[in-house]
């Protein structure tokens, strides 16, 4: 089971993850959480990630099942305190264009994006 908390920061929804995300972890949970809130009609969702959070195979074809519904929906994400492994992954599959990335809650809330 993920470890995580919700609640609204800005216009974003925030789904943080309240552990570090291993190679072993499975996130196929924030998959089922992030349909819940598109069928109750939050569009814009930001997940939180501890600093040393890393994706293996298996949670990255995950994550981009997340972007992919969340695109689908006319939604937004942005992604909270990736660490460098989220943000070469988001980069390397050119998803960098689609997901919003911010350093720290403060820049999501003031809509302070930075680049991968």
């Amino acid at each position: 089971m993920l470890p995580y908390s919700i609640y609204q920061k800005g216009k974003y929804r925030v789904i943080k993850i309240d552990e570090d995300i291993l190679f072993k972890t499975d996130i196929s949970e924030l998959n089922i959480v992030i349909k819940d809130m598109l069928d109750q009609g939050k569009r814009i969702i930001a997940v939180c990630f501890k600093p040393i959070s890393m994706l293996n195979t298996k949670a990255v074809s995950d994550f981009v099942q997340c972007i992919e519904m969340i695109s689908n929906s006319k939604g937004e994400l942005a992604v909270v305190t990736p660490s460098k492994y989220i943000r070469g992954f988001l980069h390397a599959i050119d998803f960098d264009h689609v997901v919003k990335v911010c350093n720290n809650e403060e820049e999501l809330e003031q809509e302070k994006i930075v680049s991968v």
